[in-house]
């Protein structure tokens, strides 16, 4: 309980959303409809992956694997790109917060060690980039997927069929991004410790459990009995695993669930939603991903019957966007400024131009493709 408090007090997002699920239960007084709101498969869902992951990351298994990748050249703007394109990787199957908490550290640690600190708030804004368009590819690669995944009738293939262009678009603007912007200057990587025989026994029995968690979540195998054997595997490989999940993440999107329950009991409301979602239900989710998120723009208008597909894009591409779209790049910011140790000015030019350098070509190809 004290754990969770500390969590409330500390997480903006959660203390805003709260407030406003407050608000809206005032509107809608608390009744037996208030159950429905909650997607249990996306919670569950959630803290699967994110109990798995901590267990990983508790033992290095990323910064490992991150550390072996950077070995594929010795040149500055080779180096960025694996970063960038393990962010992206890595963002398909554990999410881009994760993917963005494992890759810049490292990325700034190593243009630090390389003397080339001024290219930082580049590398940091590409970063949250990467993992955000890696993450739009799978049902897993972030929250509103995760949701969308759960909530509708969208499959994974469909999901991949509806994201690929633009992941494959956004793959192709990084890597040129990258190649005309950075120095081709050699730089020396830093050796690291190799893993330890423990880490490497409790490594293989996390992947196993990931593994695992990818078929429940899936519908290969039974979702919660499935959760309840990984949580035993997990507390007897470490006993406090569970103590590493993101219970903020968890009890915001609770929040969202309500506020966007009781949104779709206000018929008002409604009548000025439902007529914008029928016109132009791309084009509505990603503006209002720009003001409110991309998490609660998905939960929001999904209830009002808005197309699965261009909800699902609206709001992966409106993380391209401004400060708020997505919660990724205020993560992204944070970690840049405890890198810095002072606030970093140039930390925001760089990101608009960044945003901007990707979510126009993008725009223009939903557009092609006849998203509106």
């Amino acid at each position: 309980m004290k754990e969770l408090w500390t969590t409330f007090i500390h997480d903006k997002m959660l203390i805003i959303a709260s407030v406003v699920a407050f608000l809206s239960m005032l509107i809608v007084p608390p009744d037996a409809m208030y159950l429905s709101y909650f997607n249990g498969r996306t919670l569950v869902s959630m803290w699967l992956l994110m109990m798995v992951i901590a267990g990983l990351r508790r033992n290095h298994f990323f910064r490992w694997l991150a550390r072996r990748l950077l070995q594929v050249g010795d040149k500055a703007h080779h180096v960025v790109l694996a970063l960038l394109f393990f962010a992206f990787a890595m963002a398909t199957f554990v999410t881009n917060d994760v993917a963005i908490f494992i890759t810049l550290p490292l990325a700034m640690r190593t243009l630090r060690g390389a003397g080339l600190m001024q290219y930082g708030a580049f590398v940091a804004v590409l970063v949250g980039l990467a993992a955000n368009c890696g993450s739009m590819l799978t049902p897993i690669g972030n929250p509103q997927n995760m949701f969308l995944f759960s909530a509708t009738q969208l499959t994974a293939l469909e999901i991949v069929k509806t994201t690929g262009p633009f992941a494959l678009l956004a793959a192709l603007l990084m890597y040129r991004r990258v190649s005309t912007h950075l120095p081709h200057t050699p730089i020396t990587i830093q050796e690291f410790k190799p893993l330890s025989a423990q880490s490497k026994r409790n490594i293989a029995l996390y992947l196993g459990a990931l593994f695992v968690a990818l078929l429940a979540i899936g519908n290969v195998l039974p979702l919660y009995p499935t959760a309840g054997v990984l949580f035993i595997l997990t507390y007897l490989i470490y006993p406090h695993t569970h103590r590493h999940v993101d219970y903020g993440l968890l009890l915001t999107l609770c929040a969202f669930f309500i506020i966007a329950g009781n949104a779709v009991r206000m018929d008002w409301l409604a009548a000025y939603i439902v007529p914008l979602l029928t016109r132009l239900p791309f084009t509505t989710a990603l503006v209002l991903s720009q003001c409110i998120s991309d998490v609660p723009t998905a939960i929001l208008l999904e209830p009002f019957g808005a197309p699965p597909r261009s909800l699902l894009l609206g709001v992966n591409l409106g993380a391209w966007g401004s400060p708020v779209a997505s919660l990724a790049s205020l993560i992204v910011f944070r970690l840049y400024k405890r890198e810095k140790e002072t606030y970093p000015p140039a930390f925001w030019p760089n990101f608009i131009r960044n945003n901007a350098y990707f979510l126009l070509p993008g725009l223009l190809l939903a557009l092609l493709l006849g998203y509106r």
